[in-house]
């Protein structure tokens, strides 16, 4: 080999471990601190895109270029026509989060072993569980927060993890170089998600915790038949008697089913955004004007908070217009089809995990803005990347999720 081919031959190599390592600490920063997230993003967004530009401009992915591009040119317009100009930059730059997508994608496609890309995730989750479980049991906190500023972002984050964890059977799992028994395991992958599970339990944020038990549920069964839903029963039981087995528990989770100051607050914002949005449908308000604005068009006696809408979907229609929303759900279309022909047509697991994923964060949306929040929608969108990365390479060489695996 010459000295041209041997450098050739290490630059590969070592454009190869950079990037496999920067993916593994994207994967695991998520959960740790959202400062680190963007210091992580800042150096994989040049280095990822630089090297495999090409790679996202590949013809599956053109539907959701497109639909991208559409949503953030809809956004760059809308800044002509805001009622207020203070924060014109920040509301342009708003969609950046997608760009994690990209980042996902083309790491996968540039050699970052999406076993292990999971691995780091799962780990950066049982340290964010197990901090929230501290700040619970131990330091007497309502609810737990984990490294994040609210429980709703700690709680919409572990759902994420647990969405993939569920999906994936455990012989898939990195853990297999590390534990060589197939039942050791399996034993550690559910372990894991038992303590990842009672971090999300000790948030108390009810919507993620019943937007999760319910896809949970069906995906569950929809993967592992009979067993997951013995599973599924398992685990309705060991939470009913954690529930009445503790005063704490059973106060918080009796609250949890009660109508609270928090159903107050969210009717009263959703009535005020609608309101809000018939004003501004076709551009919106702008980003990060709702809480300047809300208290024109809701009461604000019942306002416990005004940061956002607490329903994603309202959020994006009163901050970019109503054609934004249309835009995002395409996109989501778009995100989700493939992964529905991927489960038809071969029984991929890995398609499982991408509909998981999307279903969790979709439904989350419903009672939170988790489309705007910046710790939850990055993670997101960089899972969803490593995904379809995976999917799409996996006719390429031989792929760690293949067809009818379990």
């Amino acid at each position: 080999m010459c000295v041209d081919e041997r450098n050739q031959v290490v630059g590969r190599y070592a454009r190869k471990s950079t990037v496999a390592a920067v993916m593994y600490l994207v994967a695991l920063t998520h959960s740790l601190s959202i400062t680190l997230t963007q210091a992580m993003f800042l150096l994989s967004v040049p280095l990822l895109l630089v090297s495999g530009f090409r790679k996202a401009m590949v013809r599956s992915l053109s539907p959701l270029v497109a639909l991208m591009s559409l949503l953030v040119l809809w956004i760059l317009i809308g800044t002509v026509f805001l009622p207020e100009k203070t924060r014109l930059v920040k509301h342009a730059l708003s969609w950046w989060h997608l760009l994690l997508f990209y980042v996902g994608y083309i790491g996968v496609q540039l050699g970052a072993d999406t076993r292990k890309v999971f691995l780091s995730a799962v780990i950066g989750g049982m340290i964010l569980a197990a901090y929230g479980l501290c700040q619970f049991a131990l330091l007497g906190w309502a609810r737990a927060q984990g490294f994040f500023h609210n429980a709703l972002t700690y709680s919409n984050s572990l759902t994420l993890t647990l969405a993939f964890m569920i999906t994936l059977p455990p012989s898939l799992w990195w853990l297999s170089p590390i534990v060589r028994s197939s039942g050791w395991t399996t034993f550690l992958v559910f372990s894991m998600i038992g303590v990842i599970l009672l971090g999300l339990i000790a948030g108390v944020s009810r919507g993620p915790l019943y937007s999760f038990a319910t896809i949970a549920s069906l995906i569950v069964v929809m993967r592992y038949r009979w067993k997951g839903g013995a599973a599924v029963v398992v685990v309705i039981v060991v939470f009913g008697m954690l529930t009445y087995s503790s005063p704490r528990f059973e106060r918080l989770y009796q609250r949890g089913w009660s109508v609270s100051v928090s159903d107050t607050t969210r009717l009263a914002l959703w009535e005020g955004t609608l309101r809000l949005i018939s004003d501004y449908p076709m551009f919106g308000v702008g980003a990060n004007m709702f809480p300047m604005l809300i208290t024109r068009y809701a009461d604000d006696a019942k306002l416990d908070t005004k940061g956002h809408a607490h329903n994603a979907y309202l959020q994006v229609a009163a901050n970019y217009g109503v054609p934004a929303v249309v835009f995002l759900c395409a996109i989501y279309g778009a995100l989700g089809a493939p992964y529905v022909r991927a489960w038809r047509h071969r029984r991929t697991p890995l398609a499982l995990t991408g509909l998981a994923l999307l279903a969790v964060f979709l439904t989350g949306g419903l009672t939170e803005n988790n489309f705007g929040d910046a710790e939850v929608a990055m993670y997101f969108w960089f899972l969803q990347g490593v995904v379809r990365g995976e999917i799409e390479i996996s006719g390429d060489r031989p792929s760690p999720f293949p067809a009818g695996s379990s």
